[in-house]
């Protein structure tokens, strides 16, 4: 059944391959490309004090969620690209050699834009976007099969739904030191 969709989302995409397409997929499939467009995103945040601790969590997620989907979901299931299976396929672009799923360009866009959702960042429409449109271009470019992306995208919004709850629960703890030595201070105050 999965494969079915695969091959019928693939069918679809090689149909309406053109040109202009191919110059729009090509520009978005380049900036995911080693992380380029997501470390330009972390510099900006870092020089914005409102934004650094965003940045600071990105710097954690995104290493975590390309050694999950590199170093072990790919070994794990170990499928063909697209292009191998069939290589009738028309490829406009170099792959780094690795298999198939997940798609490392689209867990990298959505743990970027995992943590812009869940932390209500602003321009989290606009990170959306530039995620999406990554993750659609790698199917179009014939080197993703459809469930890879969908496999990115759960693998990245689910490793920035973790950084959410690891900074939730580092913060409350902290609140409780804070609060917990406010009263023992308190209480000997009162006492003493």
């Amino acid at each position: 059944m999965f494969y079915i969709i695969d091959l019928y989302i693939l069918e679809i995409m090689n149909s309406i391959q053109n040109p202009f397409l191919d110059i729009i997929m090509l520009l978005f499939s380049f900036l995911g490309n080693d992380g380029l467009i997501w470390i330009a995103v972390i510099s900006v945040m870092l020089l914005f004090s409102d934004s650094r601790k965003y940045g600071g969590i990105l710097i954690l997620a995104l290493p975590t969620v390309m050694f999950i989907g590199n170093k072990m979901m790919k070994n794990l299931f170990d499928r063909p690209r697209p292009f191998h299976t069939f290589p009738d396929l028309r490829v406009l672009i170099e792959t780094s050699g690795t298999h198939s799923f997940p798609s490392s360009h689209t867990s990298a866009a959505f743990v970027v834009f995992g943590i812009f959702l869940f932390f209500k960042l602003p321009y989290r429409f606009f990170i959306f976007i530039l995620s999406l449109g990554i993750a659609v271009s790698r199917i179009y470019l014939n080197v993703h099969y459809f469930w890879d992306i969908i496999g990115g995208m759960l693998l990245g919004m689910g490793t920035a739904y973790l950084f959410f709850l690891i900074y939730r629960k580092a913060n409350f703890l902290y609140i409780k030191n804070v609060v917990t030595k406010l009263v023992f201070v308190l209480k000997n105050l009162i006492s003493g």
